[in-house]
């Protein structure tokens, strides 16, 4: 959830409810707007990746038919694990296209094995935000620039640095 500025990093000094201030806090200063491009720019960019996959705006819980839990090994997560700091979820869209999203809110990087993807199409990076700003979003219909290579992102997936391991798996990383 966005607060009116939260994308340029206004804050009302931790004041949460300052409709009523007609001062500073509850002001805009729209120079934060030039200061702070790349959070705007990120915040665009997960707005217009969203718009790109309606599933993830639906005003409904998911069924079992459309979301799936892992765990980093490839199984279910612990749920009554306190100390369990990671999972992922697998999100059908249709019948050509999913998205992966792993979630770690641990400190250490965490490698998740990634589920099959669908016949004839492989994973590919969508937003990574284990980097300093700006992270790196690559997300339908669009072309980004990422270390000095071009990826092109079509509807399928959400994924972290892909690489395969020795036992020939599928695995990613988060940060």
């Amino acid at each position: 959830m966005l607060l009116g500025g939260d994308e340029f990093r206004r804050t009302q000094g931790g004041n949460n409810n300052a409709y009523c201030q007609d001062n500073e806090t509850s002001w805009y200063d729209w120079s934060y707007v030039e200061k702070h491009t790349e959070i705007l720019r990120f915040t665009s960019g997960m707005i217009a990746f969203r718009n790109a996959h309606p599933i993830l705006s639906k005003e409904q819980f998911y069924t079992e038919a459309e979301i799936q839990w892992f765990s980093p090994q490839g199984g279910l997560p612990a749920w009554a694990d306190p100390q369990e700091k990671q999972l992922a979820c697998l999100i059908h869209e249709d019948a050509q296209s999913m998205l992966y999203l792993m979630f770690n809110s641990g400190v250490n990087a965490v490698d998740f094995r990634l589920p099959s993807g669908l016949p004839g199409n492989h994973w590919r990076l969508a937003v990574d935000t284990s980097h300093n700003m700006p992270p790196r979003l690559v997300y339908r219909g669009r072309r980004t620039a990422l270390g000095g290579s071009t990826i092109f992102s079509p509807v399928l997936t959400f994924q972290r640095h892909h690489f395969a391991s020795s036992d020939g798996s599928s695995k990613a990383r988060a940060s």
